[in-house]
């Protein structure tokens, strides 16, 4: 986090394919907590299931969508930059998520890519819990 504002704890962002995303850094019960509803279903992921992780990129938020040996797997990046948010509470936040899909052996083709990438566009907002 950049000096001179508060670390956000809390993420809500909403993009393209009606795709939603909420995100807590920590939950009431003390732990993260992400929310996903889009082309992939609704899903709700605690802490123990989220991969997060800094990199040159920011905060990199990884969950699994869908998980088959019979079929592709599908995982959902958020990449969240550092947000300073003032005393309001709230900053807004433009990012992106990457969905790859990773091709099954049995979905597979012989030869070429086995991973492929889309890219959502989001935007919302950065919150945090002042108190």
């Amino acid at each position: 986090m950049a000096s001179g504002g508060l670390e956000p704890t809390f993420y809500e962002l909403h993009g393209e394919g009606g795709t939603q995303v909420s995100y807590a850094t920590i939950d009431l019960q003390g732990g993260a907590h992400l929310l996903y509803a889009g082309p992939h279903g609704e899903h709700a992921y605690p802490g123990e299931e989220i991969d997060a992780r800094y990199t040159e990129l920011g905060r990199e938020v990884t969950v699994t969508l869908q998980a088959d040996e019979d079929k592709d797997t599908v995982n959902l990046t958020l990449l969240i930059p550092p947000v300073r948010v003032g005393e309001e509470g709230a900053a807004p936040l433009e990012t992106v998520a990457v969905v790859t899909t990773m091709l099954s052996p049995l979905t597979g083709r012989p030869i070429g890519q086995d991973y492929r990438y889309e890219v959502v566009t989001l935007t919302g907002q950065a919150l945090c819990a002042v108190t």
